[in-house]
């Protein structure tokens, strides 16, 4: 295989990559995670027999398959993880009583202070919860609807093991485009 074939066959196993990825993100709702590990092991397989057979049209085709339902797979498999870790909706605006660890430097600013937050327990009308491991939690000086009665308490350091009482919400990225997105962060 020359050097200009070579990188062609990069180029094409590349798009495919793509074109699997860009198909899951035209779903309007996720499959399940058995789903997308079939398509990760159909693309793998897709690949091992391009690598295994000889040079032919048919082969490079499957091979450029696989490595989509590989984009595919991956793409999807990760987002289902990704959205096993968001905040029920059921949760939003509930008062919660959460026990962890300040998981980060705390962040001053003129609203307040930001941290993030290693839930370790947490409680709803004295019934266990599930939350994401990891929180991202503001503690405002006042100017914000949410806050609290007491200011920033200047003591709160990375480490220390903290109880809250908190009313989440999920995380929302900016309007302008060019703005900090903290949904996507």
């Amino acid at each position: 295989m020359t050097a200009q074939s070579r990188g062609h066959w990069f180029v094409g196993m590349a798009l495919a990559w793509l074109c699997g990825v860009a198909l899951q993100l035209q779903e309007p709702a996720l499959h399940g995670a058995v789903t997308y590990s079939a398509a990760v092991c159909v693309g793998g397989l897709g690949l091992a027999l391009r690598g295994a057979s000889r040079r032919t049209l048919a082969i490079a085709l499957i091979g450029l398959l696989g490595m989509a339902m590989l984009g595919f797979g991956a793409s999807g498999a990760r987002a289902v993880l990704r959205a096993a870790q968001l905040l029920p909706a059921s949760l939003e605006g509930q008062d919660i009583v959460v026990d962890g660890v300040v998981a980060s430097l705390p962040q001053q600013g003129a609203a307040g202070t930001r941290f993030r937050f290693e839930v370790e327990t947490a409680l709803r009308q004295g019934e266990s919860i599930t939350l994401p491991p990891l929180l991202a939690l503001g503690w405002y000086r006042g100017q914000h609807e949410d806050a609290a009665a007491t200011q920033p308490r200047a003591e709160l350091r990375a480490g220390q093991r903290w109880r809250f009482t908190l009313r989440l919400r999920q995380p929302h990225g900016s309007v302008n485009p060019h703005g900090f997105d903290y949904e996507l962060y």
